[in-house]
């Protein structure tokens, strides 16, 4: 993630989770050996469970609408070389 004031980086794949502000202000957070596994078990077994009548949908679909206009506006602001707003539609 990359914003006006620093970059925050986690990187699955090495396990690091790395904080930068710019020159003497960087921080390299602790993870242990294995924290960047990720066997998906969980999101399936879920996925089942809603399938049958139980279990609780954490991933709704106005959180799926919200990431779309999240994502828009990157990559608008990525066209443009500035900072675009997001849009939200009202679903009142």
């Amino acid at each position: 993630m990359i914003g006006s004031e620093g970059n925050f980086h986690i990187d699955l794949e090495r396990e690091r989770v790395w904080r930068y502000r710019g020159p003497g202000d960087s921080v390299m957070l602790p993870v242990q050996p294995g924290d960047g596994l990720y066997d998906c078990v969980g999101p399936v077994d879920n996925l089942v469970a809603l399938a049958l009548g139980s279990g609780t949908n954490a991933a709704p679909g106005e959180l799926g609408a919200r990431t779309v206009e999240i994502l828009a506006a990157a990559y608008r602001s990525a066209d443009s070389g500035q900072a675009e707003p997001v849009t939200t539609v009202d679903r009142s």
